[in-house]
């Protein structure tokens, strides 16, 4: 049922991602929604499914806008992997607020490798202009959309991982 869950995402994602966000962007930048449901998901599974559900949304955002193949792939997957082992061994009640706190730190760190390997041989790049123009403001963002699809998670998190009594938030 959960990867019903996930392929249902997934494919809601792959149609919203190059499509219907560019219609919303704000200041040149649009939330991530893959980045965002890893984390959000994370927050109630286990390291395997967590690593697993990263790898697969990152490797299909590579499919669809990555620049760098693979880059998304290994940071969504040490992503999912991270977050789900530190809301399970940390977090046991974790709740939106949290959600949201890591929302921002891991959009952050994805976000600064991202740009700092795909402009390391870029030459007049300004990492600080990168920062405050495109990866900041796409950070905040993704912080603002995350609120409703950590909600959807939720609720469906309540009947997909309380069987196990594996269900954090």
């Amino acid at each position: 049922m959960r990867a019903l869950m996930h392929s249902v995402f997934l494919l809601l994602f792959s149609v919203l991602q190059p499509t219907w966000l560019n219609g919303i962007e704000i200041f040149g930048t649009k939330p991530n929604l893959f980045l965002i449901y890893i984390i959000v998901v994370c927050c109630f599974c286990g390291r395997t499914e967590g690593a697993t559900v990263g790898l697969v949304f990152g490797f299909v955002l590579d499919m669809l806008i990555g620049r760098l193949w693979g880059m998304n792939a290994l940071l969504g997957m040490l992503s999912g992997f991270f977050i789900a082992h530190f809301c399970k061994k940390v977090l046991r009640n974790s709740n939106f607020l949290v959600a949201m706190i890591f929302v921002l730190v891991m959009s952050l760190f994805y976000e600064v490798v991202y740009y700092f390997i795909a402009f390391l041989t870029v030459d007049n790049v300004h990492f600080g202009a990168m920062f405050v123009k495109s990866i900041l403001p796409e950070c905040v963002y993704n912080v603002i959309i995350s609120l409703p699809v950590y909600f959807i998670i939720n609720k469906f998190s309540k009947s997909l991982y309380t069987d196990k009594g594996d269900a954090i938030g």
